[in-house]
């Protein structure tokens, strides 16, 4: 239960679901020239040859039905399922495969063609949203509650050139070459608030992926609260228990 926006669930299980989607999408059905699946097939190699050089570790494997519907690739906005920690370590590979791939695609565009400068954008977003995470991992909050100001400075800068980013490559997308592609909702501009609220607080303060692994132990928790206290009082029921398991699970204990 969050009182505030925070950045494992407005990045990881938001904004870079959707982005890291498009981009997918983008590289299996306009970029690379073989059919979606081989091409699917070429990206997951290079990203697990990043990863055998690298300490970040993601998905074992990526289907295109993780990320679009497969009969119909075209008709909704791409949208990426996984956890957390898998969608976040994906930045770096994307980062250097995006490159590569559109790099070639766009010597073989003619002068002028609109999908050149976007495709620069997106290369810029995947290294600045890439760089934020590599500050916040560098800086755990337990030993830094407010990041230094070095480092504050360079994750304020590259947050706000991402925002700027997303807002022009969104623009493209529904104006320019109409497509579902970058969808946008409210989480960047909670991104916002979180990037000033920097100045204060490290980010990664107030988020857990541990927490992720409790997600199907509160949806029980939840369906026994319904019964026991109804839809009035369901949300004071819930808290009253989490609460106590939060608790003991802290090292507490409950005297009956």
């Amino acid at each position: 239960m969050n009182q505030v926006p925070d950045w494992m669930h407005m990045q990881h299980l938001g904004n870079y679901q959707r982005f890291i989607g498009s981009v997918l999408h983008l590289l299996v059905y306009q970029v690379l020239l073989d059919d979606p699946q081989s091409n699917l097939v070429l990206v997951m190699s290079e990203l697990k040859a990043y990863w055998r050089k690298s300490k970040e570790k993601s998905f074992q494997n990526i289907r295109l039905a993780m990320f679009c519907d497969p009969s119909k690739p075209h008709d909704t906005y791409p949208y990426l399922k996984g956890k957390a920690a898998e969608v976040k370590h994906l930045l770096g590979g994307l980062l250097e495969v995006w490159t590569r791939h559109s790099a070639a695609a766009v010597e073989r565009m003619d002068a002028g063609d609109p999908r050149i400068p976007v495709f620069g954008q997106i290369r810029l977003l995947l290294k600045c949203l890439h760089t934020m995470e590599a500050i916040l991992d560098a800086h755990n909050p337990v030993q830094y509650p407010k990041l230094p100001d070095a480092e504050l400075r360079d994750f304020q800068v590259n947050g706000n050139n991402a925002l700027t980013l997303i807002t022009a490559i969104s623009h493209h997308y529904r104006v320019v070459e109409p497509k579902h592609l970058f969808n946008t909702t409210l989480k960047p501009h909670y991104l916002k608030h979180i990037i000033l609220r920097a100045a204060y607080q490290n980010p990664r303060m107030g988020m857990c992926y541990m927490f992720e692994d409790y997600m199907q132990h509160m949806k029980r928790m939840i369906a026994r609260c319904c019964v026991v206290a109804g839809p009035r009082r369901l949300s004071e029921r819930t808290a009253w228990r989490q609460r106590l398991v939060m608790h003991v699970f802290c090292g507490g204990t409950i005297e009956f």
